[in-house]
């Protein structure tokens, strides 16, 4: 992602209630299953960001990793 550009995340789910969460951008937003979530924001810092899954989902919840890599700017 390109520092200061605007985002639009178009956030969902193909089987149970996850939680997209990226906290050293403040992101956070459910991802449910048949529904279409809409997050948008403009990354204010440069680096790589890691997130996680905020809800317990299942068997595999521990292996869903988030990176997010902020370069340049405008």
């Amino acid at each position: 992602m390109i520092y200061g550009l605007p985002y639009h995340l178009v956030v969902t789910s193909a089987d149970v209630i996850h939680s997209f969460s990226v906290p050293s951008l403040n992101l956070k937003m459910d991802a449910i299953p048949g529904r279409l979530k809409h997050l948008f924001f403009s990354p204010s810092q440069h680096g790589v960001f890691l997130g996680y899954c905020a809800e317990l989902c299942g068997v595999k919840h521990r292996v869903m990793p988030i990176v997010i890599e902020v370069v340049g700017g405008v």
